[in-house]
């Protein structure tokens, strides 16, 4: 009989994600051009986001993206309970808006909160996730969108509270987001 394995210690990596695969085709593409919305796995749970949306433009030589929710009016109100995303991706390895993939790799140098606007949007702003260690690929799609893969960890974070606990969670998605 084999012993049972000691316990791993406290301080061991959180382990890698696993990219959700990519739908076989461009069918999960809504037929009357609404973008679908989207869903992430957040801590291994899927979580329910509005459409994706994807702004590509130049600022002093380096092409930007912004990836972000399309979140709906009400999203501002204090009761607002939704959820909503916010990339600036600088992306290196591209020197033209258009482009056929681009990468943009994230790695904090610390494993403390941060002021930051970027992030992933839990229950109207009530939590935040704060990349930690992340990859976002951006591939064309035959919509003329953007397939958006997503994965990697997040620091789990309340806004309100400086001194609530945080957490690392791992986050993984197949986005397909809307050129604007």
């Amino acid at each position: 009989m084999r012993a049972p394995a000691p316990p791993a210690p406290m301080t061991a990596p959180i382990p890698s994600v696993a990219v959700v695969p990519p739908p076989a085709s461009d069918a999960v593409e809504a037929a009357d051009n609404t973008p679908p919305s989207c869903v992430m796995m957040i801590d291994q749970r899927p979580v329910q986001f509005p459409p994706a949306m994807l702004r590509i433009h130049q600022t002093d030589g380096q092409v930007v993206a912004l990836l972000y929710s399309d979140d709906p009016k009400d999203a501002l109100n204090n009761n607002y309970r939704g959820n909503g995303f916010y990339f600036q991706l600088k992306l290196d390895d591209v020197t033209d808006t258009r482009f056929d993939q681009a990468t943009w790799i994230h790695h904090s140098e610390s494993s403390e909160r941060v002021e930051t606007p970027y992030g992933i949007f839990l229950d109207g702003h009530r939590r935040q996730l704060q990349p930690q260690d992340v990859r976002i690929r951006l591939l064309p799609s035959a919509s003329g969108g953007m397939k958006v893969e997503m994965a990697g960890t997040f620091l789990s974070v309340d806004p309100q509270d400086e001194l609530a606990a945080t957490r690392v969670v791992p986050v993984a998605a197949w986005l397909l987001a809307e050129k604007r």
